[in-house]
């Protein structure tokens, strides 16, 4: 055992470290029902997780809340922002250290796939998540980053609008995330937007047996909407075309959500 360990590593023997290292189930999102339904209470770490979803579908909001929960425990993150669509005002008012937060804008996906396997290799970050959008990766590669997230005990969440092949395979969970309405509250300056009413579809968790779809409210914020400084949050409304109210929120959105998915 001291041969193999002296050439491939104390994880090769399989002893991790004389059991020292307990590695951490998940990053929970902050929201019990999903966090349950994902049957590692949260985004699992050490693996590679799959948000997929359209634009302003919430998928990003759900990966910032584990990113945050990382920090929360003294952690560090990586957010590798391919879209370049990443702005801090936004992701400070969720609750993300920024101090604990390193952001990499790679020029195309070979960049950006680099930086994740950089990155995760360096075992020196607790989560990193990739923005790949509608871009797609080569299955190899993310066998390579799914054993690297393994090597780091980190978790690895990968975004797609349109979902990867590969990632049906390599990820050890699947979410499939589609906004169904707004939060919103109602202050001296009239409408603000305060979260997402999400649909969440488990497509694939290694742990939880059976596939499940449920409908969780998501604030913005790192906990649950509640009233506060005299601002009344109310529930919230489906996206319904025609709907003015829906139609206001949406506009006083765009500035505040360009961050969130």
């Amino acid at each position: 055992m001291l041969k193999v360990e002296r050439r491939w590593g104390v994880r090769a023997s399989g002893r991790l470290f004389a059991g020292r290292y307990t590695p951490s189930l998940g990053l929970a999102t902050g929201l019990p029902e999903l966090d349950t339904a994902t049957g590692f209470g949260g985004l699992p770490c050490g693996k590679l997780t799959e948000l997929t979803g359209g634009s302003s579908s919430g998928k990003l909001t759900l990966a910032l809340r584990a990113l945050t929960t990382a920090m929360n425990g003294g952690g560090v993150a990586a957010y590798i922002d391919l879209p370049g669509q990443f702005y801090p005002p936004t992701a400070a008012g969720m609750g993300i250290d920024l101090r604990r937060l390193a952001v990499v804008r790679p020029g195309d996906v070979k960049g950006a796939l680099r930086a994740a396997s950089n990155l995760l290799n360096s075992e020196g970050f607790d989560a990193v998540l990739l923005d790949m959008a509608d871009q797609d990766a080569h299955p190899n590669i993310l066998a390579r980053l799914a054993g690297l997230a393994g090597r780091a005990a980190a978790s690895c969440i990968v975004t797609t609008e349109r979902g990867m092949m590969g990632l049906r395979f390599y990820s050890s969970l699947r979410l499939s995330v589609v906004r169904r309405g707004w939060l919103w509250h109602e202050g001296p300056m009239g409408l603000a937007p305060a979260g997402m009413r999400l649909q969440v579809s488990v497509l694939k968790s290694r742990s939880a047996a059976g596939l499940r779809r449920l409908l969780v409210d998501c604030p913005f914020k790192g906990r649950q909407v509640e009233e506060e400084d005299g601002m009344r949050t109310y529930t919230a409304f489906p996206d319904i075309a025609g709907d003015q109210r829906a139609s206001g929120v949406a506009v006083a959105a765009t500035g505040h959500l360009r961050a969130a998915g």
